[in-house]
């Protein structure tokens, strides 16, 4: 079967003298969610849902400093520090900005390389970026425009290609009548962690050499040859 992929697309514009435009996020074409919040806008969605678990808003014009009364950019640099899960991590912004070298390292944990170009001060510029706590330098789009750009940056994920990031196909399971793909960890040695939507999770056993499956509404595990 082939392999299930999805798209994260972002849209952003840069203050064009009358507007000050809005960022927008998008998941397979909809429109999930939206910012107008001057500065940059942080959403994270579940890795596997692909679905909208928080928003959070930050007036990064002035950089450290909000006329606003919202956060400015030293919240923004401890949001994305402490997050500690592989969820997709969406970044919009609107109106203006300042992007300084501590923000630059904080998106290196999620795929920005840390010599990317993206530096800017207090710019009518839009910037967007996707990324995933552990992805290798350079796997994560971004895009810093030029003044008053508008542009999409387009992401495709899916079950053996970012979620989880290092992984590749293992083969495919029947079970209840329903075919899954199987995709395993590389970086888990010889043990095969791998999971498929709809609560299904799979683990081989190493002595066995036999796959494991367990659905996470039922009790029990459905075993299966490799």
């Amino acid at each position: 079967m082939a392999v299930e992929t999805h798209t994260i697309k972002t849209h952003v514009n840069a203050h064009n003298g009358t507007s000050s435009g809005v960022g927008q996020v998008y998941v397979d074409g909809k429109m999930i969610a939206s910012s107008g919040v001057r500065g940059h806008t942080v959403y994270v969605l579940d890795k596997d849902t692909l679905a909208l678990v928080s928003k959070n808003s930050y007036d990064t014009y002035k950089g450290y400093t909000s006329d606003k009364g919202l956060p400015s950019m030293g919240a923004l640099l401890a949001q994305l520090n402490s997050i500690d899960t592989d969820n997709f991590v969406v970044i919009t912004t609107a109106d203006a900005i300042t992007n300084d070298a501590a923000f630059r390292t904080a998106l290196a944990r999620f795929g920005l390389p840390s010599n990317a170009n993206i530096l800017c001060s207090a710019a009518r510029r839009a910037f967007a970026f996707i990324g995933q706590l552990g992805l290798a330098a350079g796997s994560a789009p971004y895009k810093l425009g030029e003044p008053n750009q508008s542009f999409d940056v387009n992401f495709t994920v899916g079950y053996g290609t970012l979620n989880p990031p290092t992984s590749s196909i293992a083969g495919t399971m029947t079970a209840d009548g329903k075919s899954y793909a199987l995709f395993a960890s590389k970086s888990g040695g010889k043990s095969l962690v791998v999971r498929k939507g709809d609560g299904v999770y799979y683990k081989a056993i190493l002595d066995s050499g036999a796959i494991r499956c367990r659905n996470s509404a039922t009790s029990g595990y459905i075993r299966t040859d490799k």
